[in-house]
């Protein structure tokens, strides 16, 4: 066999997979316990209302802003933070968020009244973004050491109406109405470990490895699944050093070649002799496009703060409650211990 034959071979294969006219055997459903996900979802209020107060309060704040002299602030970081939380949950703004504060406040643990400018000020807020990070991790900490695999993505977060990122995102005017979101999930549990999120356009492939290592400082991941934009040599060698079995798609046209990154060609030569069993290991990539899904159908507002650092914000607290969401699920479905009311 010639040199350039494993080449020539990885490009016919990925031919065949772009046309969808190679003969791929799909995993087999996954069963679902419509029971236990039914009573999920009804009672799935009640339970996100009482894991944002338990989890804000049992947050330990470190005063991160150096305040000046003159009064302290009325509201406490605490409940700015579930303020924010609640309004995103139900997709308020800030006049109808104060009127849910009024109403839930017995509920969340809320001190006082909060004034709608109390609630848009509370994006911007240093003590409340340290917070909502803190709760990222423990909504983690749940699956700690059941999540084995993650995958990676990256799309286009609107925000003004009437653009939508799969129809608009080739158009390179329509493409300012969007924040870059890439995100890192576990294919298990569906939460998300890592994210991202800047204005575009973007390359996904330098978002790798802030995305891994922020989700390797908490989980033991075996495998990660990137599509062809994250492919670079660099990346890939980076995760078989980090102990993780890379499954990225290769990109049409490109060569078995090493050039000093061994994993780079062994991944593509696995893809080579058993493409079958790299394309069901790739093909688990399908459960972040799910989890982006999701954040979209059911926060369905766009994002509404003018500084990329509030809509940080507004990102970060779906996130959380799409974690939150989801470990309810899995309580349910008796795959994670969960304190619910």
């Amino acid at each position: 066999m010639s040199q350039w034959m494993p080449d020539r071979i990885l490009n016919d294969l990925l031919g065949q997979i772009s046309s969808r006219k190679f003969p791929y055997k799909g995993r087999n459903k996954k069963k679902v316990n419509w029971a236990a996900y039914n009573r999920a979802r009804i009672e799935c209020l009640e339970n996100i209302l009482y894991l944002i107060k338990t989890s804000v309060d049992s947050v330990e704040l470190i005063e991160i802003r150096n305040r000046g002299q003159g009064r302290p602030p009325k509201h406490s970081a605490k409940d700015k933070a579930k303020a924010i939380l609640l309004a995103e949950l139900f997709q308020a703004d800030e006049r109808t968020a104060s009127g849910l504060v009024s109403l839930f406040r017995e509920k969340l643990g809320i001190e006082e009244e909060m004034s709608p400018r109390t609630i848009g000020r509370a994006y911007y807020d240093p003590d409340v973004r340290y917070i909502l990070q803190e709760l990222l991790k423990q909504s983690n900490e749940y699956i700690k050491g059941k999540a084995k695999s993650f995958s990676g993505d990256s799309t286009g977060m609107r925000k003004r109406q009437k653009v939508n990122w799969e129809r608009d995102k080739h158009d390179g005017k329509l493409r300012a109405s969007f924040d870059m979101l890439s995100i890192m999930v576990s294919n298990e549990f569906h939460v998300v470990s890592a994210y991202m999120l800047e204005s575009g356009p973007i390359n996904d492939a330098p978002r790798l490895k802030p995305l891994a290592r922020e989700t390797l400082a908490m989980h033991k991941a075996e495998s990660m699944q990137f599509d062809a934009n994250f492919l670079s040599r660099e990346n890939v060698q980076w995760l078989a050093e980090h102990g993780v079995e890379p499954y990225i798609m290769p990109k049409k046209n490109c060569s078995l070649k090493a050039r000093g990154c061994l994993a780079y060609h062994k991944m593509l030569w696995n893809a080579v002799t058993d493409p079958q069993n790299f394309l069901w290991n790739y093909h688990m990539r399908s459960n972040v496009e799910s989890v982006n899904s999701c954040l979209k159908r059911f926060f369905v507002k766009p994002l509404r703060r003018k500084e990329l650092a509030g809509r940080r914000q507004e990102v970060l607290a779906r996130i959380i409650l799409h974690n939150f969401m989801q470990l309810v699920v899995a309580h349910y479905e008796s795959r994670v211990e969960l304190e619910i009311c």
